[in-house]
């Protein structure tokens, strides 16, 4: 494991990794503002431009078969033109709030940087599918869903990004993810700081896209989407995983959203017409991430839509005009790439079940898991419930902006956990249903929309502080802690830095210059959950055929093993951890401290090769 210091010493390769990163992050602004305009939330620009990139490459990509090589250098060159033109027509490009909020997360972004993939989808979906964009320069077609493209027709969304920055650098740039998901953490941490200064001041309804603001705005946007965010997870936020994202565009949509009912109280119809266009390209890239975020869509839809009918002061029918046209755009990309999926690709998604087949008789225990797990994170779900407290009360009379975020919050939370329970018996297994499977993760994409009504609300409060508190240097504190909690912070952070994982990626990187594919592998770690096997295979990319998996769930009895072994008529066998049952099985001797490489002749097993565990004495002395 690294020290400090070594957390925050990149390589060349790292850097050039960042650089490029970096460099589809201004190009994604630039592209934001050129598809904008004037008028609009600046702070979003980044994910105004990621959902250009997803409506280009889902509509050439499902309609065409034009490389997206092509297609990534014609984007970047368009970009380089509006930077241009940005720059001649505002005297500077990226916007005030960008800058400063990116130049006070420097620690942290040099510190995901320097991080590797190491969670269990990043290794079975979205990275697999990241090669097969390298490997075939487009989407998957005429594939049927297998064990190393096992989701082949998930969006793209995230995984197109990884793809961008890995054709500018030549390979594979595994941790683009991470770094990617923390920029659209902090595009959309400068629009929470927005927020914040709308609850402090309360005066301007044009503020969300007006003005500079001060350092410590942005400190503290930066921090009530990380520290101070009730679903900040490192684990799955700085990954590949879609969920950050979709946390994002979905909490910049509802903010949208809401800004719009008060654009359509004060009648004004361009700027309303402005940020329907914004709510729908936040919504084309909310669509473009996962294949059930139409049900966030349609949960926030409901809860704008009802904000702005308990609201008198705002004519239903032109809310509900300007909401049909903005999500024409979402829905026919949407539309395109569920057509392609249908003609293209074979299985790899959730599927619904027959009415027939619904486990109705599961509601009950699912509701009670529902209700344990959320008793476990009472900083989201006490904060839903004051939003709903404060909706049941807006139902009577919506009397101010508060009203209608609490409005749209509630019913958004509402709507997507009644889809939940829905998805768990309509679509789950029995096991996962009775366990509500992932629900903790599932919330978390509602949290860009915590946070905004959460900021809102302490910004409200703040207008009462006690006039002592002026003498307390706020703004200051807040950029002392954006600058030093990724150092103080590091150790936990770098959840990925854990030896036994570096040591089953190094290993299955030197067997994939060691066997052939019509070789026969097993994987065998009887001690663990199988994750290990998951990650070696994805080392080992094809370059042998896996056809036994051994773990911690499936036992390790040594004649049930040998049987497994001599069915599947496995060739070679990759041990983790020799325990007595693997040395009975394969009748050979596995000193402790080393996993194994073998391989089956005519007289038995013989060990063919061994890498020492780096540092500790067995895998699972170290916590995950």
């Amino acid at each position: 494991m690294n020290s400090i210091v070594g957390y925050f010493l990149l390589d060349w390769g790292q850097i050039v990794a960042l650089a490029a990163v970096l460099l589809w992050a201004v190009a994604l602004a630039a592209l934001g503002r050129l598809i904008t305009g004037p008028g609009r939330l600046a702070e979003a620009d980044p994910i105004y431009g990621w959902a250009l990139i997803s409506i280009v490459f889902t509509a050439l990509g499902s309609l065409s078969t034009l490389s997206f090589t092509h297609i990534a250098y014609a984007l970047l060159a368009i970009a380089a033109v509006a930077v241009a033109l940005i720059i001649r027509q505002d005297g500077r490009f990226l916007d005030s709030g960008l800058r400063r909020l990116l130049l006070l997360s420097i620690p942290l972004l040099i510190l995901i940087a320097d991080m590797v993939p190491s969670q269990w989808d990043e290794f079975t979906n979205w990275l697999p599918n990241v090669r097969y964009l390298l490997e075939h320069d487009g989407f998957p077609r005429g594939i049927q869903s297998n064990d190393y493209l096992p989701h082949p027709a998930y969006p793209y969304g995230l995984p197109l990004m990884i793809y961008l920055t890995s054709r500018i650098t030549g390979g594979l740039v595994e941790h683009a993810g991470a770094i990617f998901n923390l920029l659209f953490y902090l595009s959309f941490g400068a629009v929470i700081a927005r927020v914040i200064h709308m609850g402090v001041t309360d005066n301007n309804r044009s503020a969300p896209t007006s003005g500079p603001l001060g350092w410590g705005y942005y400190a503290l946007g930066g921090l009530a989407m990380t520290a101070l965010n009730p679903t900040f997870v490192p684990k799955v936020v700085f990954t590949a995983y879609a969920d950050a994202g979709t946390a994002v565009t979905l909490g910049l949509a509802g903010v949208l959203g809401w800004t719009l009912l008060d654009a359509l109280e004060e009648d004004d119809k361009a700027r309303a017409r402005r940020l329907a266009w914004q709510f729908g390209l936040a919504a084309t890239a909310l669509l473009n991430l996962k294949q059930a975020n139409f049900t966030l869509l349609a949960a926030l839809l409901a809860g704008i839509a009802y904000a702005g009918w308990r609201d008198q002061r705002i004519r239903l029918a032109p809310l509900l005009r300007l909401l049909a046209l903005a999500i024409l755009l979402p829905v026919a990309v949407y539309a395109m790439w569920r057509l392609y999926v249908s003609v293209h690709i074979g299985g790899g998604e959730f599927t619904i079940r027959s009415i027939s087949e619904w486990r109705f008789d599961l509601i009950g225990p699912t509701l009670e898991r529902m209700g344990l797990i959320a008793s476990k994170k009472g900083g989201y779900f006490g904060l839903m419930l004051v939003a709903v407290g404060f909706a049941l009360r807006a139902s009577v009379r919506v009397t101010s902006r508060w009203d209608r975020l609490a409005l749209i919050t509630a019913i958004t939370f509402i709507g997507y956990n009644a889809a939940l329970l829905y998805a768990y018996i309509a679509t789950f297994g029995e096991n996962d249903a009775r366990r509500a499977a992932s629900y903790w993760r599932y919330n978390m994409h509602l949290g860009g929309l915590a946070v905004a009504f959460g900021a809102y609300g302490l910004a409200l409060l703040w207008r009462f502080r006690p006039a002592s508190w002026a003498r307390i240097p706020f703004a200051g504190i807040a950029i002392v802690l954006i600058l030093a909690l990724p150092v103080v912070m590091s150790g936990k952070l770098r959840f990925d830095d854990r030896p036994p994982k570096h040591h089953v990626r190094a290993v299955g990187d030197e067997m994939a210059k060691i066997l052939k594919p019509d070789m026969r592998l097993a994987i065998i770690d009887p001690t663990h959950d199988g994750f290990n096997g998951v990650l070696l295979r994805y080392a080992l990319n094809r370059s042998v055929k896996i056809v036994a998996w051994i773990s911690a769930y499936t036992g390790s009895e040594p004649n049930k093993m040998r049987a497994n072994l001599d069915q599947k008529r496995a060739t070679h066998a990759w041990v983790h951890v020799g325990t007595p049952d693997v040395e009975a099985a394969l009748d050979v001797k596995l000193p402790a401290g080393s996993s194994y490489l073998l391989r089956r002749d005519k007289s038995g097993w013989k060990i063919m090769r061994s890498w020492a565990y780096p540092g500790y004495a067995h895998p699972n002395d170290l916590p995950d």
